[in-house]
């Protein structure tokens, strides 16, 4: 029903209640308490199908990478005697520019199944699927909107998105870690046997413990001390970047985690642990292995004002934690530099998000706007 036609209605009840209450003639009266038991069904009607209608939504799989696309699949079923008319539902997306609105009518036991595309422009862990429902009585008479979210049983599906990989060349000469990483023995090669895991794609074949896999019956490999003087440092500032909202926010977000994936890569297939952290927390990343690992982690990052990478790299400095430091960050004060010197002097780099270094930055500093630009930032590669 229209707006004029459902203004009209309304009117109409009014006008046979004022003409009943002055008349007294029972018409009037008759003409209102139809209309009004009219309208009273329609928003029951309206309001059992929001409480009791079924849905099936689901995406065809939970993790995926940066620039891909998932297709999500949204099931409405009507399972009632009565028909839905003129519903509308509005689907949540990861990408900010993507609006996707569904609108169906559905006959007495009939279902309807929409595929969709969803993109992936950035990283970071999203919850997707139906929002809200606006409904409408089989008259049209108090169409209706809800948030499909306050309901208690209602789960929206939780999309995770990897940031993309970047690889990076081998270290080279020119690189301002190569002299550190000469002389340095590969992770699965360390100075003292520690312990063994199962084996997992990606480990080397020497670092196979083989008469104890062959003992045991499944494959071990051996893992090492390593020293840490050996390790890549990657201090991640998750700080927010002023003024950047919005889909702003997310560019620079994921921005700043592809540069870090690429680092870590970098370093773990030179043989290279990597412990990184952001102020929070930290994870390490000994082999390949557990490249995956640290990827999700990245992808999982929250940026929130309570990251303090210069608090982190005081305390790692307290501790005598040694290697190479990398700082990917789009926010760097005098702070930072101290603590970069004191944790890794002459061992350290700052990898900024941003058209130039910022000003007065005494360190080697690369200024990128994006994981792609980090080889050319590096080697002068184009």
């Amino acid at each position: 029903m229209r707006a004029a036609a459902r203004a009209l209605w309304f009117a109409a009840m009014g006008l046979a209640l004022v003409g009943g209450l002055a008349s007294g003639l029972r018409l009037y009266y008759l003409v209102f308490f139809s209309l009004l038991f009219l309208t009273l069904c329609g928003a029951a009607m309206t309001l059992w199908t929001y409480f009791a209608f079924s849905y099936l939504q689901k995406a065809e799989r939970q993790v995926a990478v940066r620039g891909e696309t998932v297709r999500f699949s949204v099931g409405i079923y009507n399972d009632k005697f009565y028909p839905f008319t003129r519903m509308r539902l509005e689907v949540a997306c990861p990408d900010p520019a993507q609006e996707i609105r569904l609108a169906l009518d559905l006959a007495p036991r009939r279902e309807k199944t929409f595929d969709l595309s969803l993109r992936l422009p950035y990283r970071g862990v999203y919850e997707v699927g139906m929002t809200r429902l606006y409904v409408s009585d089989c008259f049209g008479l108090l169409p209706m909107r809800f948030d499909l979210r306050n309901l208690s049983y209602y789960r929206m599906a939780e999309l995770t998105v990897l940031p993309a990989l970047t690889p990076l060349p081998p270290a080279r000469e020119a690189s301002f870690d190569a002299p550190a990483f000469a002389d340095g023995k590969t992770a699965d090669a360390g100075d003292s046997f520690a312990m063994v895991r199962p084996f997992r794609p990606g480990d080397p074949r020497r670092a196979v413990h083989w008469k104890l896999s062959a003992r045991r019956g499944e494959m071990l490999t051996r893992l090492y001390d390593v020293p840490e003087e050996r390790a890549c440092l990657l201090a991640v500032d998750a700080r927010p970047l002023p003024g950047a909202v919005g889909e702003a926010a997310l560019r620079y977000a994921d921005a700043l985690a592809s540069c870090a994936l690429s680092l870590a890569d970098q370093a773990l297939r030179a043989g290279h642990p990597v412990r990184l952290f952001d102020g929070r927390s930290e994870i390490w990343a000994r082999t390949g292995a557990d490249f995956d690992a640290l990827r999700l982690y990245l992808a999982r990052l929250r940026f929130d004002a309570g990251s303090s990478p210069e608090a982190a790299l005081e305390r790692l400095a307290r501790e005598g934690a040694g290697g190479l430091l990398y700082v990917v960050s789009g926010l760097v004060g005098a702070q930072i530099q101290q603590a970069m010197r004191a944790l890794a002097p002459g061992r350290c780099a700052l990898v900024f998000l941003g058209e130039r270094p910022p000003e007065g930055f005494a360190l080697p500093c690369y200024a990128v706007r994006s994981a792609s630009d980090l080889a050319a930032a590096f080697y002068g590669e184009n």
